[in-house]
């Protein structure tokens, strides 16, 4: 069977032969690295929408064997769950050595004679390509990778260089922008953290009348979510659901939402409202514990990657300010039990955790703040997602074949 990158429906295959997408790309090349010191990148150094955040240097003994290994103009591709569907990628430049290497959970994807290696990078960046890619996955829960057969399988038009060339310009172009935009949304970050941080401080850091400090599940109940099932994902009760890649810092992204079948008690015991706080149960260990609050529709559910926190004795907004700043100080990191490349957080060690509760006139006082801080970031997020958007409409068409350059 191959999976096609592009569809007649779209158009593509009447100005565009199909072409397996590993006639375009070296999948894991042999390659030497030289030096007791090389540049290394972990998935950690890689963001969700396809950015090289860092590029470290350490020592190749100090290294284990089985990593990746890559060099300028390589593309790193995330073969695990959940950072496949979470969009974990880049694109290498200024590596200043001949190679590098990588966490063993890459794909390195080597652009071949007459091929743009940004087109490459765009190509796996697409949620079209990273949900066939996620059809295709293999292994057991919590273990899925992304074989090298979907290279061979995956069909895309053919494109000239002169092509590919102009794609790449156009799509760059939104990179740029969103690039700026992130950088701006990062300072405002940072100054809300300031103000939430002193404001979830108890004052003179001692103990005060009214604040208590109790686990986690005393103060709201705690869920995890429902295991994806091959058995489930038909039936009569089909229902929408979130996992990881739909709960980010701070915000619920349901552009891409799934399905599979909850019976009426299932939903009972699976179903979301809005006021509930949603966090990564299962991630790479930076990211685990990253929270949003839920203000979707009624009806939605959620998976076993993903710890619903209903709050009870404490404010929604509070709650997910204390959550957040938990992730931010790596306290998070701290109970995570480490999986090769994926940390869980763990439902019952998250119930566990001290949470310091003010009393109900701070935190009415506190939502106050943080609601304010939000907006603005609130605001700028909004025009990240555009551009996300937007992004995503001019690959689909550009990448796709549906409209020519």
């Amino acid at each position: 069977m191959r999976l096609r990158g592009s569809t007649r429906s779209c158009g593509s295959s009447a100005m565009h032969d199909l072409i397996e997408f590993s006639k375009l790309v070296e999948i894991n090349p042999q390659t030497v690295v030289t030096g007791r010191i090389a540049p290394f990148v972990g998935m950690e150094d890689v963001s969700e929408d396809g950015r090289l955040l860092n590029i470290r240097r350490r020592s190749v003994g100090d290294l284990s064997g089985g990593l990746s290994v890559f060099r300028d103009d390589d593309v790193l591709f995330a073969k695990i769950t959940p950072c496949m569907e979470n969009g974990k990628g880049a694109h290498v430049a200024g590596l200043e050595s001949n190679a590098g290497l990588g966490s063993t959970e890459f794909h390195v994807l080597r652009a071949r004679r007459n091929v743009v290696p940004r087109y490459i990078y765009h190509w796996t960046q697409s949620k079209r390509f990273r949900r066939a890619a996620e059809a295709m996955m293999a292994g057991s829960a919590g273990h899925r990778r992304v074989p090298v057969e979907f290279f061979h399988r995956y069909l895309i038009p053919r494109f000239t260089f002169a092509e590919q060339q102009q794609i790449v310009e156009i799509l760059d172009a939104v990179d740029v922008r969103l690039a700026a935009t992130a950088a701006a949304l990062t300072k405002q970050q940072a100054l809300a953290n300031g103000v939430i941080s002193h404001l979830l401080s108890p004052p003179d850091g001692k103990a005060t009348e009214g604040w208590e400090v109790r686990p986690v599940n005393r103060v709201g109940e705690v869920q995890i979510g429902r295991q994806l099932s091959p058995s489930q994902l038909n039936g009569r009760h089909m229902r929408p659901y979130l996992r990881v890649a739909n709960v980010h810092d701070g915000y619920v992204d349901y552009s891409d939402v799934l399905e599979m079948n909850f019976t009426p008690a299932e939903f009972a015991t699976f179903s979301i409202e809005r006021g509930d706080v949603l966090l990564n149960e299962g991630q790479s260990l930076e990211l685990v514990g990253r929270s949003a609050l839920y203000d979707g529709p009624p009806g939605m559910c959620f998976q076993n990657t993903l710890i619903r926190f209903r709050p009870r004795h404490v404010l929604p907004t509070v709650a997910r300010a204390i959550f957040k700043r938990w992730l931010d100080t790596g306290e998070f990191m701290k109970i995570a039990l480490q999986t090769t490349s994926i940390a869980h957080l763990g439902s019952e060690r998250f119930a566990a955790m001290p949470f310091v509760l003010p009393p109900m006139a701070e935190q009415q006082r506190i939502a106050e703040t943080v609601d304010a801080l939000e907006g603005e970031e609130r605001a700028m997020r909004n025009e990240q997602h555009r551009l996300v958007l937007l992004r995503q409409g001019l690959m689909e068409d550009l990448l796709g074949g549906r409209v020519r350059v």
